[in-house]
């Protein structure tokens, strides 16, 4: 059984090196907090995000545009620095305007973007679904228009089927099933992460992007 497995997956090109992988085509695009390892507990920006009123998780999966969306807020900590990309309780991207304009120049028209407000603020888990927010001697830390959640709209159906038959957590992009011009996307069946290109994870390295993090995904074929 191990021997079959290994066969069918070695037809993916993958880097050894988990979290740079140079030579990757495409990733998974996250936060840092996502890690534990990856930095100091006290210095990742985690914060609680609470969607707009009547928003719900799910149709932020239906890569379509949400057009009653009024505003959203994240409540971040007191000494918690604010990255590009701060990792969330509701675990969407949400984006600050900086990357939001990078991203917006690289993949136009390919991700919408719903304005959030961040507010400086103490909260703490209640139970395993409910949070609780002290409102007293809370400001605001950046205005509405500052932060930006994802909402990605490319769906693309680039799943390598037969490894997805071996093993059903990992996951294998057919790369001639990209379109060329699409470089921020969802893969049809997992919905709920968002992927980019290798040319976009260039231009957040450049541009000194903080808190943004690329998991390699394997891939068959060759590309850019």
């Amino acid at each position: 059984m191990t021997r079959s497995r290994h066969r069918q997956s070695s037809t993916c090109q993958k880097n050894p090196d988990t979290w740079r992988a140079d030579g990757a085509l495409f990733y998974r695009l996250t936060s840092t907090g996502e890690d534990p390892e990856h930095e100091k507990p006290a210095d990742r920006c985690f914060g609680h995000a609470v969607l707009s009123e009547g928003i719900s998780i799910f149709d932020l999966f239906d890569s379509k545009e949400i057009r009653d969306w009024k505003h959203g807020t994240l409540f971040v900590e007191p000494g918690v620095r604010l990255d590009d990309l701060p990792w969330n309780t509701a675990n969407q991207l949400i984006v600050s305007d900086r990357l939001k304009a990078l991203l917006e120049d690289l993949a136009p028209r390919q991700v919408q973007y719903l304005p959030m407000k961040v507010i400086r603020a103490k909260w703490k888990l209640v139970d395993l679904s409910r949070f609780v927010v002290q409102r007293k001697g809370s400001r605001i830390l950046a205005p509405l228009g500052s932060y930006w959640l994802m909402n990605t709209l490319m769906e693309v159906d680039c799943m390598n089927v037969e490894l997805a038959k071996t093993d059903l957590y990992r996951t294998c992009i057919e790369t001639s099933r990209v379109p060329p011009n699409v470089q921020v996307f969802r893969i049809k069946g997992r919905a709920a992460s968002a992927f980019c290109r290798r040319k976009v994870r260039e231009a957040c390295v450049a541009a000194g992007m903080r808190g943004v993090q690329f998991r390699w995904v394997m891939h068959t074929g060759e590309g850019a």
